[in-house]
């Protein structure tokens, strides 16, 4: 229930505004009180609902920002702040589990193809039937240079001690542009 509150949808919100101001509008061009009084407490409660939605976050808006924080931690080499956000033993990425492996396998792979910068360029969480929440996103890393984009899943489940990653999954990525546009003009 808590999260129907923060991820309230705007155009909900904006029905409610105008439909109140026309309740308003009607009652005050029959002179009826309770009209207007009804209008006005749409138009406060869907500017409440508003700001419920705008300033609180939901848990899926939590576990995107984590996983934003743990691509910043990756790049900053921030290893303890990495593990933090990681579930201990039970973290399975592809065929390693553990975060001690984990950990051991992002500073390789910074040493081999260190990274200048990561962004998100698009996420979506969802909520899974066991409370997991799933985040699927696309990552833009800077590398030496170019732009890599790769695709990812992160499962992310509620702790004591706040969110923490039970499971890393890379996606099929799209090719380079370069290859794409290459095939394109051989006709492949």
């Amino acid at each position: 229930m808590k999260n129907l509150f923060f991820e309230f949808p705007w155009w909900v919100i904006l029905a409610m505004i105008g439909g109140g101001v026309g309740i308003f509008i009607a009652g005050n061009n029959r002179l009826n009180k309770l009209m207007r009084l009804g209008g006005i407490g749409v138009v406060i409660v869907a500017i409440l609902l508003g700001v419920i939605s705008y300033v609180g976050k939901s848990d899926g808006e939590i576990c995107v920002q984590r996983t934003s924080d743990l691509a910043a931690a990756v790049v900053a080499k921030d290893w303890t702040k990495m593990r933090g956000l990681l579930d201990g033993d039970r973290v399975l990425f592809g065929h390693w589990s553990g975060a001690d492996t984990i950990e051991t396998g992002a500073r390789i792979a910074m040493l081999a193809h260190p990274l200048d910068d990561v962004s998100i360029a698009s996420a979506r969480s969802e909520r899974l039937a066991d409370g997991t929440i799933r985040v699927t996103f696309v990552a833009r890393g800077q590398l030496s240079g170019s732009t890599s984009i790769t695709n990812w899943q992160i499962e992310w489940v509620k702790l004591p001690q706040g969110w923490t990653v039970t499971r890393i999954n890379p996606l099929p990525s799209p090719p380079p542009v370069g290859d794409y546009i290459i095939r394109l003009t051989n006709g492949q």
